[in-house]
């Protein structure tokens, strides 16, 4: 995790190199810190299974999802609209890289296509149960088509990035499973970071 010094030398940065932050921003405020846990982001009524598509139909694949913005809303009830103008989410990977995203990517009023996290692959069976019947005339031999028409009906969101072309590099981190930041705003996958440990919700002041 990062340190306070830490923390304060990278919003000096992170935030002057943001077009939205005002010159005038003499200090920052850490408003909130968002600790990720995988088994805890799986149960939040957020969480959807979701197709994502990207540049030439080129299907990157299902993964269990959750909108960054269901993360940090609650930090953000209080502000006006000024403040949020002044609002930026410092990111920190496990390695301790650090990115900053601004809020205007992650706001669904802002952006068309939201910053995302991909928790990991869908397997389409994670909350539901289901009861197959045997195959008609043949007692004992389930009928596995009803399986996958009930798993279809699981997914329940698909993104289209028409924009975004990833390398290949980048979509064979994605499609491991781990744990991803989106941000469809971003035509590349330079910034689609993995690993992700900590979100500071921050303010200039």
């Amino acid at each position: 995790m990062l340190n306070c010094f830490t923390l304060r030398m990278y919003l000096a940065i992170a935030l002057i190199a943001v077009s939205f932050i005002p010159a005038r921003a003499k200090s920052f405020e850490v408003l909130d810190t968002v600790q990720i846990d995988r088994s805890r982001l799986m149960n939040h009524d957020g969480m959807r299974a979701v197709e994502i598509i990207c540049a030439r139909q080129q299907i990157l694949g299902k993964f269990y999802s959750l909108a960054l913005y269901d993360l940090v809303e609650a930090s953000l009830t209080t502000l006006n609209d000024e403040q949020r103008r002044n609002v930026v989410l410092i990111c920190e990977t496990a390695d301790g890289v650090k990115t900053s995203v601004a809020l205007a990517e992650v706001d669904p009023d802002q952006a068309n296509v939201p910053a995302r996290l991909l928790i990991g692959k869908a397997s389409e069976t994670r909350r539901g149960k289901f009861e197959l019947a045997d195959i008609e005339g043949q007692e004992g031999t389930i009928d596995l088509s009803l399986l996958a028409l009930e798993s279809s009906n699981l997914l329940r969101k698909r993104i289209t990035l028409p924009d975004v072309q990833l390398s290949d590099n980048d979509t064979q981190r994605i499609r491991s499973g781990r744990m991803v930041i989106m941000l469809p705003r971003d035509n590349k996958g330079e910034r689609w970071f993995d690993d992700l440990v900590n979100v500071f919700v921050v303010m200039a002041t």
